[in-house]
């Protein structure tokens, strides 16, 4: 077994297994299973924007075939593309063609160009919409499109359409396909754009759709000479008085090619431990072979996936937290230090995991011995002051690579960031909240 572990062999290891397997054949209820860690959704999932309806949508995407250029529409079965590379590590007598279809090598732009997006996938695109539509929960859940009315003919479609947006929180509503111009604070004119713009009777489906949303508060409304001419008071009028015509959608060939859309992507800094190894390996395989860019999470990874496909080019610790070591930081494969500031999802003192925690396969990544706590050694134990960073961003910066500090939103954080700019990070991460990531 190549691996940091301290102190654990085969007997070790095989004991562990068999106790877990013990274990699972005693399970009757909830109550009956190890608390290693504590995940509550909270109230209509507020906070969590991808819970139990976005687990659902992955496990469906996984059941779709594997389909590969020559072989598209047949399933591909190739148990290889499952296994970590430490298990591939022990398969003997296999030449290069082996490998073909595995990933080994990153895509070439012809290759990524060439990618479709798969039925799966516009489903479970569009679950996650509906699902966001109906509880956002972050900044990020309620940005979207402009609404898009340019096509539609009936009332409950078009009504539909221009409910999108909340009217608290928002400056105003951009709607595509749709001009309104105020000619007094109470009377507004609207007129339909786009391919359908001489199609008259869809005036009066606009007309019926803000009878239907807002009532006696539409007093007036009649179609003249192309436009819809509404009079309204309370919401209905501080709703129109906000609506803001939207850009034309481009032409498809001014978009840019996905070879140079794939590199300004990441993923999230989830940690190895909130996912198996080999989703997490399998994370970093995808985003790598795009020329994306994973990130590890404060977790750390095994030793088998440095300078591989499948190691993270943005390796993240929370205040100099446990795992990281010499060899973490030569990983040829990194590009970007993330530092992550004001955890909020971690027990005891900072940097610190209990020892139920640190099983054999933790302790494997973070270079700790199965059954004893981690703790970050000093003087990175924990971060009190712009001081204490400062250090700790220069420790970081021996690696040769950028060095981003994630803070939490929060009052005062202008102050913060400043400081945390003087201590000398490249890149100042603001983020929404806290968490275990």
């Amino acid at each position: 077994m190549i691996t940091p572990v301290g102190g654990v062999g085969f007997e070790v290891i095989a004991q562990a297994c068999a106790d877990w397997h013990d274990r699972a054949l005693s399970v009757v209820g909830e109550k009956d299973i190890p608390m290693l860690g504590l995940f509550k959704e909270r109230s209509e999932g507020a906070g969590h924007s991808y819970g139990t309806t976005a687990v659902r949508g992955f496990v469906d995407l996984t059941e779709e075939a594997i389909a590969f250029e020559g072989n598209t529409g047949t399933e591909h079965v190739d148990t290889m593309r499952l296994l970590t590379l430490s298990q591939m590590a022990d398969a003997f007598g296999l030449d290069e063609t082996a490998y073909v279809n595995t990933g080994f090598e990153k895509l070439s732009p012809a290759a990524i160009n060439h990618f479709e997006i798969t039925p799966g996938y516009r489903d479970f695109s569009r679950m996650m919409r509906e699902e966001r539509t109906r509880r956002p929960s972050a900044l990020r859940d309620v940005l979207a499109f402009p609404a898009d009315v340019s096509f539609l003919t009936s009332v409950e479609d078009i009504k539909r359409e221009m409910m999108r947006f909340n009217r608290g929180g928002n400056n105003d509503f951009m709607i595509r396909g749709l001009e309104c111009t105020a000619l007094s604070p109470q009377d507004f004119q609207l007129v339909l754009t786009g391919p359908l713009a001489c199609d008259f009777s869809r005036l009066e489906a606009l007309a019926q759709s803000l009878t239907a949303r807002f009532k006696n508060e539409i007093k007036h409304h009649y179609v003249e000479t192309g436009a819809l001419r509404v009079q309204a008071e309370g919401m209905a009028k501080d709703y129109l008085a906000r609506l803001k015509p939207a850009l034309p959608s481009i032409d498809l060939s001014q978009v840019q090619p996905a070879t140079e859309i794939t590199p300004c992507l990441a993923s999230g800094a989830m940690s190895h431990g909130a996912l198996v190894a080999t989703a997490h390996e399998a994370v970093a395989h995808g985003t790598n072979m795009v020329g994306g860019m994973s990130n590890s999470g404060e977790g750390g990874e095994h030793i088998s996936r440095y300078g591989t496909l499948r190691a993270s080019r943005i390796k993240q610790f929370a205040s100099g937290r446990f795992g990281i070591w010499a060899g973490y930081l030569a990983d040829p494969m990194l590009e970007e230090i993330e530092i992550k500031i004001g955890q909020g999802a971690k027990p005891g003192e900072g940097g610190q995991l209990p020892a139920p925690k640190v099983t054999v396969e933790i302790a494997a990544a973070r270079g700790g011995t199965p059954g004893v706590e981690l703790i970050s050694p000093p003087p990175h134990h924990d971060t009190y002051s712009i001081e204490d960073l400062a250090q700790l961003i220069h420790d970081a910066k021996a690696a040769r690579v950028r060095v981003v500090v994630k803070l939490v939103s929060s009052e005062g954080i202008g102050t913060i960031a400043v400081g945390v700019a003087k201590a000398g990070a490249d890149l100042i991460n603001v983020a929404g909240g806290t968490g275990g990531t």
